[in-house]
This record gives structure tokens, C-alpha cells and sequence, in this order.
């Protein structure tokens, strides 16, 4: 998957946007007054397997946010007031560009794949190919490493025969 979402507040760091490539999400925060509300730091890209957790405060009368959390990184937890110092909280207020439902629904659509992704990557299985032993000492012969008589002997001791 690769998509960008836009997310305005005016309060809390202007303009933000979140793109979702694959493994990774970045936050980028163009703007003055992204830069005058958070500092000149760059984009930030997360791998999306280190996201542990996914908070959502839906837009409504209030700016909503979305949160992402990764084990080993403080959470904090005082709100919209204090997730301001938190770089890893996108912000949104109602805004002329889309509606308070297309916002909810772009903050549960990332939190969906991320939760998606991560669950998918829980459950991959490593299938092996493990080859039996008479396959192993059969791979000898085709070499050249041992003779045919070597071979028989070794099948035949190897399936008790």
C-alpha cells in the first residue's frame, strides 16, 4: 500500500501529513508554522512492525489526534494539551479541506493497516525444506563424494534394512 493522508491544526503545528509505504510510515510537517510549533526536525519514518500500540481521539467539537507508540519511547498520556511535544502525535481540527468524518475515517483506516500489517507479520510461518538422510548421503553420490557401493550401504543402514 502506498498513501497520503493531510491533517490540519491550527493550534497544534499546521499542516501534517502521514504516508504509509509498504513497511514504513512517515510524519512530514511542511510549513512555518509546523516549524514554528514543533522545530526544524525533518521527516520522521517509522517501521511499521515497531508500532506497538495506535491511539485515536476523534475530531468532533474538539481537535482529534492520532497517536502512534512504539515500546521504548515515552508515551504521553496528558491529552491534546501535552501530546503537543510528541512526535509521535499527528493533530486535526475540523477544517474547510474535509469534514470531521472523512478525518475519523482516515485516522482508522491507518490504524486498521497498521494493526493489519503487524497481525500479518505475527503469523508468517517458515516453511523449510529439510531434506531426510538418505536425500542428504543421495547428494553425496550425485557429487562424486562417495561411491555407489557407499551409498547403498549407508541407505540400507539408514533404513535399517
Amino acid at each position: 500500500m502506498q498513501k497520503e493522508y493531510e491533517f490540519y491544526s491550527l493550534g497544534m503545528g499546521g499542516k501534517s501529513i502521514i504516508k504509509i509505504n509498504g513497511n514504513t510510515l512517515t510524519i512530514s510537517r511542511p510549513g512555518l508554522m509546523s516549524k514554528m510549533s514543533l522545530g526544524f526536525t525533518g521527516d520522521k519514518t517509522i517501521m511499521i512492525n515497531q508500532i506497538s500500540g495506535v491511539q485515536i481521539k476523534k475530531v468532533g467539537l474538539a481537535r482529534g489526534y492520532i497517536q502512534f507508540i512504539m515500546a521504548g519511547t515515552k508515551e504521553v498520556k496528558s491529552g491534546i494539551i501535552g501530546g503537543k511535544i510528541d512526535e509521535n502525535v499527528v493533530y486535526s481540527d475540523s477544517s474547510f479541506k474535509k469534514s470531521n468524518k472523512q478525518i475519523n475515517d482516515d485516522f482508522e483506516e491507518i490504524k486498521k493497516y497498521i494493526e493489519d500489517f503487524n497481525s500479518n507479520q505475527n503469523n508468517t510461518t517458515v516453511v523449510q525444506n529439510v531434506k531426510s538422510p538418505v536425500e542428504q548421503v543421495k547428494e553425496l553420490l550425485d557429487m562424486g563424494a562417495i561411491s555407489q557401493e557407499e551409498f547403498d550401504k549407508k541407505k540400507k543402514e539408514l533404513l535399517n534394512l
